[in-house]
């Protein structure tokens, strides 16, 4: 049984998502995507000339946001809030 707060239509699911993604700065939404495109932590470091450190921590402040407790938990709010570089998951 989904619980009465949780969203159960897709549309649901992503009206809630891109809510908590407009809660986020522009340096978490960057992460927020590359994450999304499959990148690690590392891997954005490199992509946006930042020290290892920095992604860890825009990271874990998205993470603490977006109330997610696993970086799929992210990735998922992600998609359904239309963040990243997937072109197939884009509505035209």
């Amino acid at each position: 049984m989904v619980p009465a707060d949780r969203p159960t239509s897709h549309g649901e699911k992503i009206e809630e998502a891109q809510q908590l993604i407009a809660r986020l700065s522009g340096l978490e939404k960057e992460v927020l995507a590359a994450l999304v495109d499959g990148h690690s932590a590392r891997s954005i470091a490199t992509i946006l000339s930042l020290a290892p450190s920095e992604v860890e921590r825009a990271k874990g402040s998205l993470m603490r946001r977006l109330s997610a407790s696993r970086n799929s938990d992210a990735v998922r709010i992600g998609i359904y809030g239309g963040i990243g570089r997937l072109p197939w998951l884009r509505r035209t």
